[in-house]
């Protein structure tokens, strides 16, 4: 049974950190949405300065709108509030997987990808060749969205993992991403039972 102190402990840590890597990030200067998203003058301002903290209602609009020019840069502007506002329930947590998608996450500068938790979290969907978020964008399919995310995390993950002493474990767990079905499955890395 997880301990609540500790596990509390632990994410304030882990938002405490989101907010030192994140310090400082704006939106783009030119960046321009409508009206109904930006409201007044003085929001526009709020995205394009650093560490201000947002109102709940521009955070919520700024995290709901997908049509940013620069996505990736109005999403790490943003990123520590929301993580605060999901944690607390403020946001709801059903979509973040596809915001973070929109924000081009896998080019963020490696400092800023949180991929560890990440693997750990997408684990099982992607080893049963499932997209670990459901998937909002109609020009791509969820399997075309799983495949990119897979290749990328084929080429990328175990690399910057094993620099930060990742177990073997989850490394290997990541080659199995790209092992074809049915031989996956008789990998002596294949984590789960015939029956699961």
């Amino acid at each position: 049974m997880t301990n609540l102190p500790q596990a509390t402990a632990r994410l304030d840590a882990a938002l405490a950190g989101l907010a030192v890597t994140f310090r400082g990030m704006t939106a783009h200067p030119d960046e321009y949405n409508c009206v109904c998203h930006w409201g007044s003058a003085e929001e526009p301002a709020l995205l394009k300065t650093p560490d201000v903290e947002l109102a709940p209602d521009l955070l919520r609009r700024t995290w709901e709108t997908t049509d940013w020019d620069h996505q990736a840069l109005v999403l790490r502007r943003i990123l520590p509030q929301c993580a605060r506002a999901l944690v607390s329930g403020h946001l709801p947590s059903d979509d973040a997987g596809r915001y973070i998608a929109l924000g081009e996450w896998r080019q963020w500068p490696a400092s800023q990808v949180h991929l560890a938790e990440a693997v750990e979290q997408w684990e099982y969907d992607l080893l049963v060749d499932e997209l670990p978020w459901e998937n909002w964008e109609y020009q791509r399919t969820d399997e075309e969205r799983c495949i990119e995310l897979t290749a990328w995390l084929l080429r990328h993950a175990s690399p910057r993992l094993r620099v930060h002493g990742v177990p073997e474990e989850r490394l290997q767990r990541i080659r199995l991403f790209g092992v074809p079905v049915p031989t996956r499955w008789d990998d002596p890395h294949w984590p789960y039972q015939a029956d699961d």
